[in-house]
């Protein structure tokens, strides 16, 4: 694999890269030797990207071809090494691993279906066969040790390590499947934590008018975001397709801290207990 790999990019020289990206052949240059030079036993490069190459035309390109430097490099399984993805939105990566989605379990679980997944079995076999390869086969492991830690001494296998608290879906219940039920008075109220629908979702005009339907809306942030004034400071008011007066919606703002806000713990002194008694 390396023998391809080398034949690959040997084409890469850095007049041509130069010539195809704009960055000087010096700079590139000193670019490749920086990395190299940091890679190895004693020093470890890692690759952070956000989404400027995430949303790229060619970003699972850019992506594929950093994996496969780091693994050249030795980058792969270190401390300090690896790829790491940067995110600057409310969940993007954090809503698969948390998860807030509303689909998945921690784990990249996924949720269970109403109808269709009635017992753990059921449920269990949707995941992963064991006949299959891979770590899905283990996907009945993950789902009872998910369901021992949510539900302790009442999680037990004879009835079925309390699968039965679990919701189930009915359905897509996605941020956009929301929002044409609000347009259709569906949905009574809407939390906003972390997001600005207002401006920063896709559509922000259906996004307020969605809301504009609603009976209550809380928004909790440090700030007056558009998701909290879009009743009287938003487009359409200043068109005068929507009249702050005409809307029913009741809007509840959450004030909340910012990190640089948040005061940190004193640390204790090393050799006490959380009881302050001196070991």
């Amino acid at each position: 694999m390396f023998q391809v790999l080398k034949r690959h990019y040997s084409r890469y020289t850095p007049e041509m890269v130069e010539e195809t990206c704009g960055i000087s052949a010096e700079d590139f240059q000193y670019l490749a030797e920086s990395v190299t030079q940091n890679s190895g036993r004693d020093r470890t490069t890692a690759f952070c990207y956000a989404v400027g190459w995430t949303q790229h035309a060619q970003g699972a390109q850019f992506i594929r071809t950093a994996a496969a430097l780091q693994l050249l490099l030795g980058n792969m399984g270190r401390p300090g090494g690896g790829i790491i993805a940067l995110r600057g939105h409310a969940t993007i990566q954090g809503s698969s691993d948390i998860p807030t989605l509303f689909n998945l379990l921690p784990g990249y679980l996924p949720m269970p279906e109403a109808g269709t997944h009635n017992t753990l079995a059921e449920f269990t076999n949707a995941i992963g066969s064991k006949h299959q390869k891979g770590f899905w086969a283990n996907g009945d492991a993950y789902a009872v040790s998910l369901l021992k830690a949510w539900w302790g001494d009442a999680a037990q296998k004879e009835n079925d390590y309390a699968y039965g608290y679990l919701p189930r879906l009915t359905g897509p219940h996605g941020t956009y499947q929301t929002l044409e039920k609000m347009l259709k008075d569906e949905i009574d109220g809407y939390f906003i934590v972390g997001q600005n629908p207002a401006v920063g979702s896709a559509n922000g005009k259906m996004q307020r008018m969605g809301m504009s339907h609603l009976k209550w809306l809380v928004v909790r942030d440090f700030s007056l975001i558009e998701s909290a004034t879009w009743w009287k400071a938003g487009p359409e008011i200043d068109s005068g397709e929507l009249r702050t007066e005409d809307i029913d919606t009741e809007v509840f703002f959450m004030p909340a801290a910012n990190h640089t806000e948040k005061v940190a713990p004193s640390p204790r002194p090393s050799g006490w207990s959380s009881g302050a008694t001196r070991r």
